[in-house]
């Protein structure tokens, strides 16, 4: 066989794994940034709006920074969303240290966010009930450049703690079986 032909089947057979690992990762990880998509409404009966709001702000503003990691390979940019004991931010880290040790970086890395549920909220602590799913995302390097494909919405539950002044993950975790979003105040597209 043709070394050229060769090399290119090995890059190909190298990203479509890199891909599906992805895929694998991502079905059993936090939601990490968002899409450009309309401002989530406020569900009629909701308590208190501008909780609701503030915490969307929160969320977005930690998925704008995940983004940003991702987009320049920095992991060590990335350690610093997490908490230091954080699980879920331990996974990120590996997963993005996998990809930069391939030379690939993950630019336009976004979530679609499709609800939000605050299920409580304290000055330095904030727990989310999150829908959302991967809505766009390219894996980019020296002569790759392929596009990750978009996945089904999942529910996590998200714990931010408040830490240096900034709003960094705890961990993200699949929702308790007693938590509903029909008790929860809820935001939702």
């Amino acid at each position: 066989m043709n070394p050229r032909r060769l090399a290119l089947a090995l890059s190909c057979l190298l990203l479509a794994t890199l891909v599906l690992a992805l895929l694998a990762w991502r079905l059993d990880r936090p939601p990490v940034a968002r899409a450009a998509e309309p401002s989530p409404q406020r569900v009629e009966g909701s308590a208190d709006g501008a909780e609701e709001a503030e915490a969307v702000a929160v969320l977005r503003a930690w998925d704008d920074r995940r983004t940003r990691a991702w987009a320049a390979a920095d992991v060590a940019g990335l350690g610093r969303l997490y908490t230091a004991d954080s699980r879920t931010g331990r996974n990120d880290r590996a997963m993005l240290q996998e990809y930069a040790d391939r030379g690939l970086r993950v630019p336009g890395l976004r979530m679609q966010l499709l609800a939000v549920d605050v299920q409580s909220r304290s000055s330095r602590r904030l727990e989310l009930l999150v829908t959302d799913r991967l809505a766009g995302g390219v894996a980019v390097g020296h002569g790759v450049r392929v596009r990750l494909p978009t996945d089904r919405a999942s529910t996590r539950l998200v714990t931010l703690v408040r830490a240096v002044g900034e709003w960094r993950v705890a961990e993200v975790q699949a929702p308790a079986a007693t938590r509903t979003a029909s008790t929860s105040r809820s935001w939702k597209r």
